[in-house]
C-alpha cells in the first residue's frame, strides 16, 4: 500500500479525513512526524479518556477511543534493541513497539529511559498528547503507594478525576494483595474523585475507613476497611464491597435497612462473596431471613435482566422500600448479592422499551 498524500489536500479536506480516523491511531502516528502533530493540534481530536498509571517499577499513560487504546509505558526496561527515536517537546525519547493489534484494537509502546526520569517522560508525553486531544474523562490507576504520589503533575493538570483505582492487580475483580497506603494519601485521593473510587488498600489495624465526603460510586475491596452493618449510612449512590460467608446475618440486616428507608440515594449495592457460594447454599444458611419480598413483582424477570444487564441464570426477587414504595431488584448468583434500585431513570428506560 502506498503512502496517502494527506498534505496535498486543502486544510478543510485534511480535517474531514482526520476526523474519520481513530484518535488512538492518530496519536501513535503523531510521534513520528512533527508536521503531522502540528496539523492535529490545529484540528483537535476527540478521545474518550486518558488514564495515568502509577507503579513502583514504571509509569504509563493510556488513551482510549470507542474502539482502540494506545498504551505507553515509561521506565527502566531491560533491552535496547529495535528502538526508534521520538522527539517529544524537543526532548528525545526512545521507544519500541510491543504490540499493534488490529483485531483487538490495541497499540502498546515501551519507552526505556536513560537520560530522563520516568516522571519527566510521562509529563512530556502528556503535554504532547494533550496538545491535540480533547479528552472526555481523566482516570488514575495506582498499583503502589509511592512516596512522591502527591507530587505528580496530573493532579495539578486535572484537579478532579472521573475514576481513581487503587489496586495492586490489573483486574478490578481480583481483591487479594491490598496496597499499603497512608491515611494522608487516602484523604488526598478521596478529595479528587467526583465519580468512582475503587480501593483495595490496607488501613491502620482495628480502624475502618471513614468516608469524609459523598462520592457517587465507591468500591471497598479490603474486608478490614468495611463497616458493613453501617455501609448504607454513607449516602453513596453505588457501593461495591466484599463479604464473607460468616456475614449472612449482617447482609440481611443491610437489606432490611434499605427496605426501612435508609439511604434513599442508593442505586446499586453490590456485595462480592469472597469464595464461590451457590445461591441455594446461601439461602440454606439463612440469607434473606426476615427479608420481605414481593409476591407479585411490578417488573418481570425479563425486563429486569434487560435493564440491568443481568444473566439469565441470576435469581431475582423484588423488594419494596416502606417509606415511599420504591422497588428494587434483589439479585443473587454464585459470586454477588445485589440490590438494584428501580430509579426514575431506569423506569423511563423501561417505558421507552415497552412502547
Amino acid at each position: 500500500m502506498g503512502r496517502f498524500p494527506l498534505f496535498k489536500y486543502p486544510r478543510v479536506v485534511q480535517e474531514e479525513i482526520l476526523r474519520e480516523i481513530d484518535p488512538c491511531i492518530l496519536a501513535a502516528t503523531s510521534f513520528i512526524s512533527t508536521r503531522f502533530k502540528n496539523l492535529l493540534s490545529y484540528v483537535k481530536i476527540q478521545a474518550v479518556s486518558i488514564t495515568y498509571k502509577v507503579d513502583c517499577e514504571f509509569l504509563a499513560i493510556e488513551v482510549k477511543s470507542d474502539e482502540w487504546s494506545l498504551l505507553i509505558d515509561v521506565g527502566q526496561f531491560q533491552g535496547r534493541y529495535r528502538l526508534r527515536r521520538w522527539k517529544i517537546n524537543r526532548i528525545p525519547i526512545e521507544s519500541r513497539i510491543m504490540m499493534w493489534d488490529d483485531f483487538g484494537g490495541r497499540i502498546w509502546y515501551q519507552c526505556p529511559l536513560r537520560r530522563i526520569s520516568e516522571h519527566d517522560a510521562l509529563e512530556n508525553l502528556d503535554i504532547h498528547l494533550r496538545s491535540f486531544l480533547r479528552v472526555e474523562k481523566v482516570n488514575v490507576i495506582i498499583r503502589d503507594d509511592v512516596p512522591e504520589l502527591l507530587d505528580f503533575f496530573f493532579w495539578k493538570k486535572s484537579p478532579k478525576s472521573e475514576k481513581i483505582i487503587v489496586d495492586a492487580h490489573e483486574e478490578e475483580s481480583n481483591y487479594d494483595g491490598a496496597i499499603q497506603m497512608t491515611p494522608d494519601h487516602l484523604k488526598f485521593l478521596e478529595e479528587r474523585v467526583p465519580d468512582e473510587l475503587h480501593l483495595n488498600v490496607q488501613t491502620l489495624p482495628n480502624r475502618q475507613y471513614q468516608i469524609a465526603q459523598p462520592i457517587p460510586s465507591i468500591h471497598l475491596m479490603n474486608l478490614a476497611m468495611i463497616d458493613l452493618p453501617n455501609i448504607l449510612n454513607t449516602g453513596i449512590e453505588s457501593i461495591k464491597c466484599q463479604v464473607t460467608e460468616n456475614q449472612i446475618e449482617v447482609i440481611n440486616q443491610v437489606i432490611r435497612k434499605w427496605v426501612q428507608g435508609e439511604n434513599q440515594k442508593l442505586e446499586c449495592l453490590e456485595l462480592h462473596t469472597e469464595d464461590f457460594m451457590p445461591t441455594r447454599w446461601l439461602l440454606r444458611r439463612g440469607l434473606l431471613t426476615d427479608v420481605e419480598r414481593e409476591l407479585q413483582p411490578r417488573f418481570s424477570s425479563e425486563e429486569t435482566i434487560q435493564i440491568f444487564g443481568l444473566e439469565p441464570d441470576d435469581t431475582i426477587y423484588e423488594i419494596t422500600r416502606a417509606t415511599d414504595g420504591r422497588r428494587a431488584a434483589l439479585v443473587l448468583n454464585d459470586r454477588k448479592i445485589r440490590i438494584l434500585v428501580w430509579t426514575d431513570r431506569r423506569i423511563d428506560e423501561l417505558q421507552s422499551l415497552r412502547t
